[in-house]
């Protein structure tokens, strides 16, 4: 009787922590499939050298980032994740407005006027839909990111960010570029109200 009373004892003691570990297993496993892996969650690119930060729309950074890259090393084409702070609930996005090589870039004290005949409401449409291709780069179309959410909602004018990927080819030539990006409402003719400047040097 002795001998029973042990032998459940120990079977009491297994069976409860098979349970215990199952469960913990089970809950980890269904957090992991709801919130998703933590270290996945966070922006990947938040300490990787292929993100650059560029500041939001109603700052002071009209140079926004610079890029230094070896033509020898380019084996590949490489791509770099931008980021920005917009408020795209007012009508207003980020998009790319032109690149320009060498002596290409004439604009000066942030003066982009001259562009205002170029920018018109058809061409900054095409480039918030389809990006831009030039001089061995590709700037993708800014999208919204998902990282920041309005806190009431229907709320307009809260500070989102939106993102874009700019690759550039193996085949470019050494040299100094910029790629410039714009914000404002494709759906007018206005200029846009801010400039941000992406200087690429190519050794």
């Amino acid at each position: 009787m002795h001998f029973r009373f042990i032998k459940n004892a120990v079977g009491l003691i297994l069976y409860t922590s098979l349970y215990s570990s199952f469960s913990t297993s089970l809950f980890c496993s269904a957090a992991k499939t709801y919130y998703g892996d933590i270290k996945e969650s966070n922006n990947s690119y938040s300490q990787n050298k292929d993100m650059f930060n560029l500041g939001t729309f109603n700052d002071n950074k009209f140079l926004s980032g610079e890029l230094t890259l070896v033509k020898s090393q380019l084996n590949s084409d490489v791509t770099y994740k931008l980021l920005v702070g917009s408020q795209i609930t007012t009508g207003s996005c980020w998009f790319v407005a032109d690149i320009y090589a060498g002596s290409e870039y004439k604009f000066t004290n942030n003066n982009y006027n001259d562009l205002k005949m170029m920018l018109t409401t058809d061409y900054k449409t095409h480039l918030v839909k389809n990006g831009l291709v030039k001089h061995n780069f590709k700037v993708d179309p800014f999208k919204e990111s998902e990282d920041i959410v309005p806190p009431m909602e229907g709320m307009v004018g809260y500070p989102e960010r939106m993102y874009t990927f700019l690759t550039v080819s193996k085949d470019i030539k050494p040299g100094d570029y910029v790629v410039l990006f714009a914000y404002g409402r494709s759906f007018s003719d206005d200029l846009p109200s801010r400039f941000k400047e992406f200087r690429v040097k190519v050794l």
